[in-house]
């Protein structure tokens, strides 16, 4: 049983996770670790359930568990299995919810387990899961009232976003570019075609032969992405003007008890941080508190910028055709405890989530690797900004 991770981040580095056998325990520990689970699963739950099941006492039982100046803020408890083993027990103290406790420390769990690993999870944390690495096992099922779902990591199973090696404390961000070499090589001919546009004198020969230039790289860029027709490209990369440089994608990260504010796109039903096209007429700070203004309906001022990222470096996307750099602003509401409002019109609803729970996102617009670093940043106020 494992309940929602919900309330304020920490603004500390996170504690390392510790694990031991019952017989390792000294009777304080073992005490806080038994009351954080009653405390959790029977009374904030309210299921009168054997929470002190006897599995505890076996030889193979591994009581994993994150503490802070002697306060335990998360617990999971690994089992051996007649094959391989089970992860069960996991919980985070009310007070440290939301800082991605509960994902750091079933990875650290995952390290002492058998595979194949079992569990069965609380069904409203089945993206916490699948992200790291699980796959559905079976049919939903109510245990004390609460919708549960079987849950199994097989030896060659991999997280869906990249794991942390060992003495690695963040989300790691792919290291080169992940789109296709045919539409970087594309892109490259459109800005050489621009830029020759740009500086040719006379309409003459010079822009015959860009204009051509600009024609193949259509043709190289549509043919990169099957799906998309020549005219289109031609018509996008026809419509620039100026000296080729990177678009601007500005988002807003507005927390509140630990959660993220997040948009769905009418689009495409996805979700995704409040923000879109800079507008030239804006400074990079007025043009993310506009974004969350017109969006999410909440007046905020812009206090920090945590990241630049090049979009091509972050996938894999949906292909585009011009360089897109994302800026990411920490982003504080100008009254405290307003509500946010979809617009209805580029947005159909607005809610909170916990970083470790994400719904499903408009990956166009934003990457969950590119939201863990934003957790990091919400944990760690000192913490630099990131760029590629």
């Amino acid at each position: 049983m494992t309940p929602p991770e919900s309330g304020s981040p920490g603004s500390r580095a996170w504690p390392s996770p510790r694990s031991a056998r019952l017989a390792e325990l000294d009777p304080a520990t073992l005490y806080a670790l038994l009351r954080l689970r009653v405390d959790s699963f029977v009374v904030e739950q309210r299921c009168p359930y054997p929470e002190l099941d006897g599995r505890d006492l076996e030889p193979g039982a591994l009581h994993c568990w994150i503490e802070e100046e002697g306060r335990v803020l998360a617990y999971a408890r690994v089992l051996r299995e007649a094959e391989g083993s089970r992860v069960g027990r996991v919980v985070t103290a009310p007070a440290a919810r939301g800082r991605g406790l509960a994902a750091t420390l079933i990875r650290h769990a995952l390290g002492h387990a058998v595979r194949p690993v079992v569990l069965d999870a609380q069904s409203h944390l089945l993206p916490l899961y699948r992200r790291l690495g699980f796959s559905d096992d079976g049919p939903e099922f109510l245990e004390d009232g609460i919708p549960h779902t079987p849950m199994r990591l097989l030896d060659d199973a991999e997280p869906t976003e990249p794991r942390i090696p060992p003495g690695q404390t963040e989300p790691r961000i792919p290291p080169g570019p992940t789109e296709p070499r045919l539409l970087d090589w594309g892109r490259r001919l459109a800005a050489v075609a621009q830029n020759g546009l740009y500086y040719s004198q006379s309409p003459g020969f010079d822009h015959v032969r860009y204009t051509q230039v600009r024609d193949v790289a259509a043709e190289v860029m549509a043919a990169a992405h099957a799906g998309t027709p020549l005219r289109t490209v031609q018509r996008l990369l026809a419509g620039e003007e100026g000296y080729a440089t990177p678009k601007i994608d500005v988002r807003g990260v507005v927390a509140r008890d630990g959660r993220l504010l997040l948009v769905r796109e009418v689009d495409d039903n996805g979700w995704t941080l409040p923000g879109g096209w800079a507008d030239p007429t804006d400074a990079p700070g007025l043009a993310v508190e506009r974004e969350v203004r017109e969006e999410a309906g909440l007046a905020v001022r812009a206090t920090k910028l945590l990241a630049c990222f090049d979009r091509s470096r972050h996938g894999p996307l949906p292909p585009y055709p011009f360089r897109v750099w994302k800026l990411f602003f920490r982003c504080e509401p100008l009254q405290a405890g307003a509500d946010a409002v979809h617009d209805g019109q580029e947005t159909a609803e607005v809610a909170w989530f916990d970083p470790d729970a994400l719904p499903q996102l408009s990956l166009g617009r934003v990457m969950p690797a590119q939201l863990a670093r934003v957790a990091l940043h919400l944990a760690d106020p000192n913490r630099p900004a990131d760029f590629d």
